[in-house]
């Protein structure tokens, strides 16, 4: 594998902090977003030419390989779940 598809969910800050040493590392492609503003979408996606998504089992089902975890805290649960279940890998700044 020449690097790992990422999906990010969640644009918020946090993405945009862990964002930045993830760009320079070539083993790392971000190629689809998921978030439930659509225009903080189309801003990041237009940056990093990923896809965009609004609905988060459409997302899943994009062509990445993993997803990483950037929603409010409340909300990891049951994102980091249905992730796992669709077969992506997860990265998630808590532990679960």
């Amino acid at each position: 594998m020449e690097y790992v598809k990422y999906g990010v969910a969640g644009l918020g800050g946090a993405w945009m902090f862990h964002s930045a040493g993830a760009r320079d590392n070539d083993k790392i492609k971000f190629i689809s977003a998921f978030d439930k503003d659509e225009r903080k979408l189309k801003k990041v996606s237009r940056i990093y030419n990923m896809d965009y998504y609004t609905d988060y089992d459409e997302f899943l089902e994009s062509d990445i390989d993993a997803v990483l975890i950037m929603v409010p805290h409340f909300l990891h649960e049951d994102l980091v779940i249905r992730a796992a279940q669709a077969g992506k890998h997860v990265l998630c700044e808590k532990p679960m």
